[in-house]
């Protein structure tokens, strides 16, 4: 990083679908590089089911649509209390 990125900082734009597991995981790893270094993260729901409820096969196995509750509460949180609250 070069010495005005580190006096600026690094802002990502993260987008966190909780249903996923792999998307948790890689949350909770890019917090953790936020703890170290000046990286300012703001955090966006998605859900891989609103995204993939047209197509025809059903890619997470959820044809009763389980997975988009996650996503909703998660949309909820931000609404009412923001980004970092997410």
């Amino acid at each position: 990083m070069t010495d005005t990125a580190a006096e600026a900082g690094w802002s990502v734009d993260f987008w966190l679908d909780p249903a996923c597991p792999l998307t948790r995981h890689t949350a909770r790893w890019i917090a953790q590089v936020a703890d170290q270094m000046a990286l300012q993260v703001r955090w966006w729901v998605m859900s891989l089911a609103v995204l993939n409820e047209h197509r025809d096969d059903d890619p997470e196995g959820d044809p009763h649509g389980y997975l988009w509750i996650p996503a909703r509460i998660a949309a909820a949180v931000q609404t009412e209390h923001g980004h970092t609250a997410l």
